[in-house]
């Protein structure tokens, strides 16, 4: 017997059809260019969904819905969020924290940090 899909599952807010759509690097780069006009981005590339950073077991891990990075390489996570948070601005601080981390290398300066941008698209 066939499972019938529900219209959430078909759309854009859902997990599976966000990932699937925003990690074509088109569709990401159309999004960012839309969303930040201001930064004149060119091209987007080394798109991921659901990119994990985890530092082992002591701290809390991050699951990034779309992470991307442009031609001069700024680091951009496309966050769906579907669900109303109170504690959404500590979510964001600890997600750019965590990225922070992960593209800063052991004996680079602070200078070396690529800039970076979190948007939580709320379509509530």
């Amino acid at each position: 017997m066939k499972e019938e899909i529900t219209a959430s599952e078909r759309s854009i807010t859902s997990d599976v059809v966000f990932g699937h759509v925003m990690s074509k690097p088109e569709n990401c780069f159309r999004l960012l260019q839309l969303v930040v006009p201001e930064l004149n981005i060119q091209k987007v590339h080394d798109v991921h969904k659901q990119h994990v950073i985890d530092e082992g077991l002591k701290e809390k891990s991050v699951r990034l819905d779309i992470y991307a990075q442009d031609d001069q390489g700024r680091l951009f996570d496309i966050e769906m969020q579907v669900v109303r948070q109170q504690d959404i601005g500590k979510r964001i601080r600890y997600y750019q924290a965590q990225m922070d981390k992960d593209s800063l290398s052991r004996g680079k300066h602070y200078y070396d940090l690529n800039d970076s941008y979190i948007i939580f698209l709320c379509p509530l």
